[in-house]
């Protein structure tokens, strides 16, 4: 049985007289534990920074404590865990630095700005990009107001009206159509009597077309 170390004294220093208590030297206490030298240097000098995690420290002192017959070992074990979570606790609160205090940040900032204008700024871009891809994509309109389909008159003359875009170019049955600056048509043609089929043929600048027929009768 061994005697009662005083427990004011350090955990590592009452490793250590126990130890010499028994005439064993650190590299008997090693041998017996199957342990590195350096890991029963640790534990008598209080330095648990040696041992990776704190179940591998428990792991060799639990070893230490049985070949040095120790009395009281769960005790001791408990007093050791305590000392780690303690030490670790202190450790891990001297490396948290404090925040830096930068007061309230304002709601709007030159930064938050700038990012707002070129988000709204890229939005009109991809909605220009899109509307002018459209443009060249799509087939161009074409609004015939007159003549109706099926439409009967009692006279050689047809009046032509409608809208379409600008800058394009309006045929009916090869004729060409004058637009005006708005998209305009309106011309009269004239047609010998019988049944006529029309076709509206205009192009738009990007080179895309759009057709309508009409098929009227001329009485």
């Amino acid at each position: 049985m061994s005697p009662r170390i005083k427990e004011s004294e350090a955990l590592g220093e009452r490793l250590r007289k126990r130890r010499e208590e028994l005439g064993l030297s650190v590299e008997d206490v090693s041998r017996e534990i199957q342990a590195p030298q350096r890991f029963v240097e640790a534990l008598e000098a209080d330095n648990l920074e040696a041992f990776s995690a704190k179940v591998y420290a428990l792991g060799f002192l639990k070893k230490l404590l049985d070949a040095m017959r120790m009395e009281e070992k769960d005790r001791f074990l408990k007093e050791f865990s305590n000392e780690w979570d303690v030490r670790t606790f202190r450790k891990r609160k001297e490396m948290q630095p404090l925040p830096e205090n930068r007061g309230i940040t304002p709601l709007v900032t030159p930064a938050r700005l700038g990012i707002a204008i070129g988000g709204i700024a890229l939005l009109f871009f991809l909605a220009f990009l899109g509307f002018r891809l459209t443009r060249f994509l799509g087939t161009p309109s074409l609004i015939l107001r007159e003549p109706r389909d099926q439409a009967v008159y009692t006279q050689p003359v047809v009046l032509i009206r409608g809208r379409t875009e600008k800058e394009s170019k309006l045929t009916v049955n090869g004729r060409e159509i004058k637009i005006d600056e708005t998209g305009e048509f309106a011309e009269e043609v004239e047609l010998g009597a019988g049944v006529h089929t029309l076709e509206f043929l205009v192009q738009n600048r990007f080179g895309n077309t759009s057709k309508e027929v009409r098929n009227i009768i001329i009485r």
